[in-house]
């Protein structure tokens, strides 16, 4: 397979915009047909809600509570939304869409100026189409504006160091600064790290010594000041200290009390699963910048995906999206590999049958994916949802068959993520969203009169918080008359040994949807996983 005569300049190539526009439909369609999952995401969403709903920009409350644990970016901008137009889940994610698509123009900045403009292409697409991307977009963290705003800020500042312009200077420090609003110091620490890394490998240490660095963060705490002024009101010292300190760092030093004993590994294994297409390719990169000695080009992006990995996976408390805020620089380092592959072609090497194997491999698992959930766990989808994901499936096909050059050692994988996920988003994830109960018992209650008393009792998740809108009290004793109780079975049959007289107004099945098993995704043994939520009217 000689591609060696095949060089491509990948910028205005029409292929690469079908591919991004069909990446960006599936995330759209995401946003919009997928409810909130528990539980962050819907807690998040019901945040933004009470805070629109009760004009607590400065003060973030969760069901009537002070709430501490996420800085305000994410319940900010969502909140603006929904005070404008009313709360939906779209609007819930697209603050966090556009600020995703800010940091992957950041990426092909970036890699432009490391490898210029076809790897730049990759880079780029390589994390706009990664699975990460396509989980954060819609099952929203505090992530995806983290990872977003600090591609953001690496870019304008490396800008800064290059041209010494101020407006990159402004761009780069206020990126940092919603980088801390979106999720605490990491924001900060990842592009010092990366940044350092690349002053330090390329002599420039005089530059870590900038008077300009100063007067940075001096306007970052400036802009921090509305949280800050939020935090001094709510907690005093104490949220100072939480934020800058213990929710942070406090996790490695063991004063936060939060701690699940994932690992050291855990962060790097969910990584090579969670970068897929791309998590190969960066590993060989990483072999090339060793081999070749690279470290003064590629300290950026090296530090940028390592430094960060390391620090976290000292964390006692890790989650898969802890990660997720090296993964632009792992974009990065893909134009790496880019470059690497461009010269095995160039000198003919046969072990570029390689990589188009790892291509089709992924075209295979995609398809057995799709047909696997959509034939078995969840039959009977729209024809519509498979249709799209065949379209997608098929032009990866193509380009590994037919395609020109190094197209083929790239774009189906991406083309076999995008066909996947064009089924979850349209199918998979509405199918298994009707198991989470807080969506439809919403539904349920919002079509009730407004003045209606509603009550939780054992069940009654974020997603109910955020679809209902009311904030409820959360035991049946001493309700009145006429008050509806959202409860499971334990707590219906408390009522009953209480003796309090009911009706049972309905009864839907619930099942924890982030954590999958092969028992639930088994129509013959799926009912047995679920526990009904039951809406009572106590009499």
């Amino acid at each position: 397979m000689n591609l060696a005569d095949e060089r491509n300049d990948f910028s205005g190539d029409r292929a690469l915009w079908t591919l991004f526009a069909g990446i960006t439909a599936a995330h759209l369609l995401g946003m919009w047909l997928v409810p909130v999952l528990e539980v962050d995401s819907a807690q998040y969403a019901s945040i933004a809600r009470e805070m629109a709903e009760t004009d607590g920009w400065l003060v973030v409350k969760h069901r009537g509570a002070d709430y501490l644990d996420k800085p305000p970016l994410l319940f900010w901008s969502a909140a603006a939304l929904f005070k404008i137009f009313g709360p939906h889940h779209f609007l819930f994610r697209l603050p966090a869409f556009l600020a995703t698509l800010l940091g992957v123009y950041a990426v092909w900045r970036m890699a432009r100026r490391l490898y210029g403009p076809e790897a730049a292409a990759v880079a780029a697409l390589a994390l706009y189409g990664s699975q990460a991307w396509y989980l954060m977009v819609h099952d929203l963290r505090a992530d995806t504006m983290l990872a977003a705003a600090v591609a953001v800020s690496t870019w304008q500042l490396w800008e800064y160091l290059e041209t010494g312009r101020r407006a990159y200077w402004l761009g780069g420090f206020t990126a940092l600064a919603l980088a801390l609003m979106a999720k605490g110091p990491i924001g900060a620490a990842v592009p010092a790290m990366a940044l350092g890394a690349h002053l330090l490998a390329n002599g420039r240490w005089r530059d870590l010594f900038r008077p300009a660095w100063l007067l940075g963060a001096l306007w970052v705490l400036l802009l921090l000041s509305p949280m800050l002024w939020g935090l001094w009101r709510q907690f005093g010292a104490d949220g100072w200290y939480f934020f800058f300190w213990k929710q942070s760092f406090g996790r490695i030093t063991g004063e936060n009390e939060w701690k699940n004993d994932s690992g050291f590994g855990f962060l790097w294994h969910t990584f090579l699963w969670a970068f897929l297409p791309g998590s190969v390719a960066v590993v060989a990169a990483l072999v090339r910048v060793v081999r070749s000695g690279r470290w003064a080009a590629a300290a950026l992006p090296v530090a940028g995906f390592l430094l960060p990995l390391a620090a976290l996976s000292f964390s006692r408390y890790k989650l898969p999206h802890y990660g997720y805020v090296a993964f632009p620089f792992a974009a990065l380092l893909v134009g790496e590999a880019y470059l690497f592959f461009q010269e095995k072609i160039l000198e003919k090497k046969g072990f570029l049958l390689a990589p188009l194997v790892y291509q089709g491999l992924l075209l295979v698992l995609a398809a057995a994916a799709v047909g696997l959930l959509g034939g078995w766990a969840f039959p009977g989808r729209p024809v519509l949802s498979y249709a799209l994901a065949g379209a997608a499936w098929l032009a990866g096909a193509w380009t590994l068959f037919w395609g020109n050059g190094l197209y083929r050692l790239w774009m189906p994988g991406l083309w076999a993520l995008l066909s996947a996920n064009l089924w979850l988003n349209t199918a998979g994830y509405p199918a298994l969203l009707e198991y989470q109960a807080g969506v439809p018992v919403a539904r349920f209650l919002d079509a009730l009169p407004p003045e209606t008393t509603v009550a939780y009792y054992r069940a009654g998740g974020h997603s109910l918080d955020f679809y209902h809108g009311r904030w409820p009290v959360f035991d049946f004793r001493g309700c009145a008359p006429g008050t509806l109780l959202v409860t499971d079975g334990p707590g219906l049959e408390e009522v009953r040994g209480a003796g309090r007289a009911h009706a049972v107004l309905g009864e839907w099945p619930n099942f924890p949807v982030s954590k999958l098993n092969g028992r639930f995704l088994d129509p013959r043994k799926r009912a047995a996983q679920t526990a009904p939520w039951y809406v009572l009217r106590l009499e």
